[in-house]
């Protein structure tokens, strides 16, 4: 009988030491799997902060190219290039043939004006580079305005330097 106890008692601490290795694998997986999760988490993470940050290394870039290139451009408007229009078609090949399909009865002098506001030149600096007057800027822009619709309430700077895209 004592041998039948002992051997149910050994059965019974069989069962336990078996269920307390489940339970404890089962912990022991729960953990692992949670720890390689965060891992997995962190390093998701970090890339995603190096796409941003590179992002915004080429963001800065480009943004000072640009200043670049519309310093250039600036310059030959001042110096009377012949080779302005030319060169701002190089550099922003889709700004002046999209404001053509949109509004095909602009002219050459208005495109040149449209040139000019997206450089965000002033009236003044354009009237004294181009040689007239500043009124007569103002009424250039009035008419231009006029011929793209645009409302008064509407600034006309903004509307083309966002025409591009």
């Amino acid at each position: 009988m004592d041998q039948v106890i002992e051997t149910i008692v050994n059965d019974e601490h069989t069962k336990i030491s078996k269920n307390s290795y489940f339970v404890m694998g089962s912990f022991l997986m729960v953990g692992l799997s949670f720890f390689y999760i965060l891992y997995k988490n962190r390093t998701e993470k970090n890339k995603i902060e190096r796409i941003n940050k590179k992002l915004i290394e080429n963001q800065y870039i480009l943004t000072h190219k640009k200043l670049e290139i519309n310093q250039s451009l600036v310059e030959m408007v001042k110096t009377n290039n012949p080779l302005y229009f030319k060169t701002f078609q190089d550099h922003y090949p889709k700004f002046t043939s999209n404001l053509l399909k949109k509004y095909p009865n602009l002219t050459k002098s208005d495109l040149y004006l449209a040139t000019y506001i997206f450089l965000d030149m002033s009236s003044k600096d354009i009237s004294k580079y181009i040689f007239v007057e500043t009124k007569t800027i103002y009424m250039k822009k009035y008419r231009l305005r006029k011929k793209i619709s645009l409302p008064s309430e509407h600034d006309l700077y903004i509307f083309i330097q966002n025409f591009e895209e």
